[in-house]
């Protein structure tokens, strides 16, 4: 008897999805630098993050933006170590796939925590055009309308 092929896709996990959306459109870096601000006290420990903060990647080179000249003569000493937990992280994030090669280490104004920013009427639009675009082909189903949700989220 001949195994009848069902037409429903099977489910998708979001990540992979997400991942491959990246891919696609060379955003491997941004992610990797964004999952990096988001888990740097994680990933540095907290006495560093406190008086430092990674900027955008350029080259396989990470800035990293330090308060004070004291915390960069410090980090300077610690940089390797600091590569390589940087490193590690993003091997468990994305697989190895972005490898930083060097950090700079630079003085400067820290960035201000994050602030969720009121959504014009423009950034909709386009945030609505963007998930139309990449969901059009996807076909209609539960993990489309999860899709769907996961992205309107994130834009």
């Amino acid at each position: 008897m001949k195994a009848v092929k069902s037409s429903k896709p099977h489910p998708t996990a979001i990540a992979s999805v997400i991942t491959t959306i990246a891919r696609n459109f060379g955003l491997e870096k941004e992610m990797a630098v964004a999952a990096l601000k988001t888990h740097w006290p994680q990933v540095v420990g907290a006495s560093i993050a406190q008086h430092s903060s990674p900027l955008e990647m350029r080259f396989n080179t990470l800035p990293i933006v330090v308060d004070s000249t004291v915390w960069m003569h410090q980090l300077f000493f610690l940089k390797a170590e600091i590569l390589e937990k940087i490193n590690r992280f993003l091997e468990d994030k994305q697989s190895g796939k972005t490898q930083i090669r060097d950090i700079h280490l630079k003085i400067g104004l820290l960035p201000a925590p994050h602030k969720a920013q009121p959504v014009t009427m423009k950034q909709q639009t386009k945030s609505a055009a963007l998930i139309d675009g990449l969901t059009r082909e996807y076909p209609e189903g539960a993990s489309k309308v999860a899709l769907l949700r996961a992205l309107e989220r994130h834009l």
